[in-house]
């Protein structure tokens, strides 16, 4: 008996012995190439009313190892390509003229079956059935899973950037903070050595101060002891103070003039120094806040981006494993 004959005898006995419509038997299965090599089943058994496949049947002229392992293989090839590896896949071979063997796959090899072991029609329908359940079940049940998990690291990842933004604010605060107490403490030593240098110039003063009296206790001196040559010596220099005085007015009210207008630039200077130091010292404090809010933002969005990493890392790893 060749493959046609078996075939045609292998119809008759699912036609009237098992109950199989005659539409449910694809012997025109559809044909597929997989790299070079043409792939085509010899006959697939159809639920019409799920529109779904529920079996697969190799005919083979013979039988031994080699064609057992080469059609299991052909098998599992077309069955990736229908995206249907769960189907019952049998193999019938002629054992003579009148008579042949069926073969079913079972975890790790063919096993042999008598004929009235061959499901039914409405036995595989129903076990296809079950299948697509149970499939649909599982799959309803990853979905739940994969929102579950998408939900956890959607909280993990607004956790993540609530932790990153506080952490952020309280390093700009802190950021501030010190950088006022350093202000204070630089202003601090400033003073310190502004009232040094003002004590120093104090001493300098006292000191020019005691080398101006020196002349006028020895002049003293001098008038204690009577000495007619200091007196008219200082007689004459207070003549040459008055003519000069009576001789030019204008000019010792102008020298006076200019001495009060060098007084009042020299404050006009200080106030102008004391304005440009204020200026500087709220430059600065803008300056170093600024530098602590860019800081505090800098940590956020890195920890931010930690986050969101770790989080799709998270997610990728379990989707895979579901997928898996």
């Amino acid at each position: 008996m060749n493959e046609q004959q078996l075939s045609e005898k292998f119809l008759k006995f699912l036609e009237e012995e098992k109950g199989y419509p005659k539409n449910s038997l694809l012997s025109q299965a559809p044909a597929y190439s997989i790299g070079a090599k043409r792939i085509q089943a010899d006959l697939l058994l159809l639920d019409t009313r799920i529109g779904n496949y529920i079996g697969i049947i190799e005919f083979k002229n013979n039988i031994n190892p080699n064609i057992k392992k080469n059609a299991r293989h052909q098998i599992e090839q077309y069955l990736k390509v229908i995206k249907s590896e769960s189907l019952p896949s049998y193999l019938v071979f002629p054992l003579d003229d009148n008579d042949f063997q069926i073969l079913v796959y079972g975890d790790e090899d063919w096993i042999s079956i008598k004929k009235d072991e061959f499901p039914e029609f409405e036995t595989l329908s129903a076990k296809k059935k079950i299948e697509e359940k149970t499939e649909a079940k599982e799959a309803k049940e990853r979905t739940y899973k994969n929102i579950e998990i998408k939900r956890e690291i959607k909280t993990r990842t607004s956790l993540w950037t609530l932790t990153s933004l506080i952490l952020g604010l309280v390093t700009a605060i802190v950021t501030f903070y010190i950088s006022i107490d350093k202000s204070k403490n630089e202003k601090t030593l400033s003073g310190i050595v502004v009232f040094s240098e003002l004590e120093k110039l104090e001493n300098r003063i006292k000191e020019l101060e005691l080398k101006q009296q020196k002349p006028i206790t020895s002049i003293d001196s001098i008038r204690v002891i009577d000495s007619s040559s200091t007196y008219k010596g200082v007689d004459n220099r207070l003549k040459i103070i008055e003519n000069g005085i009576i001789d030019s007015p204008e000019k010792t009210l102008a020298y006076n003039k200019v001495q009060q207008k060098i007084e009042l630039l020299r404050e006009q200077i200080i106030n102008q120094e004391k304005l440009i130091a204020l200026r500087n010292e709220n430059l600065i404090n803008r300056i170093e806040w600024l530098n602590a809010i860019v800081i505090g933002m800098v940590i956020a969005l890195f920890g931010a981006a930690i986050g969101f990493v770790i989080s799709n890392y998270n997610e990728k790893k379990n989707t895979t494993a579901n997928t898996v």
